[in-house]
C-alpha cells in the first residue's frame, strides 16, 4: 500500500485503513473519515487533500447525496436451521 506523508490533521494512512470509505458524487474521488479527519484520494490513489471536517457537515455530505457510503452494512442477525444445506 503507497504511504502517504503526514499532514495537518494526524496520520493519513491510518484514516486510510480504519475510515469509513465515501464515493464523492461530484468528481469520483474516494473520501475517508475518521471521526474529525477526512483525507481525499482520486481513482489512482493519489493524496487530493486532508482536513479536518465537523461529523454534522459529513452528514450534510451523505443526507445530500455528495458522498455515497462505498460499503453498507447493517444490524442482521441470520440464523440458519440445521437443515439449511450452507449451515454444514
Amino acid at each position: 500500500m503507497q504511504k502517504i506523508a503526514n499532514g495537518q490533521v494526524g496520520d493519513p494512512n491510518r484514516v486510510v485503513e480504519e475510515g469509513r470509505e465515501y464515493t464523492d458524487n461530484e468528481n469520483g474521488n474516494i473520501a475517508y473519515v475518521k471521526g474529525d479527519r477526512v483525507v481525499v484520494k482520486d481513482s489512482d490513489g493519489n493524496l487530493v487533500t486532508q482536513f479536518k471536517n465537523s461529523r454534522s457537515n459529513t452528514l450534510k455530505r451523505i443526507e445530500s447525496g455528495r458522498w455515497e457510503p462505498k460499503y453498507f452494512l447493517t444490524n442482521i442477525t441470520i440464523k440458519r436451521s440445521i437443515f439449511d444445506p450452507l449451515a454444514l
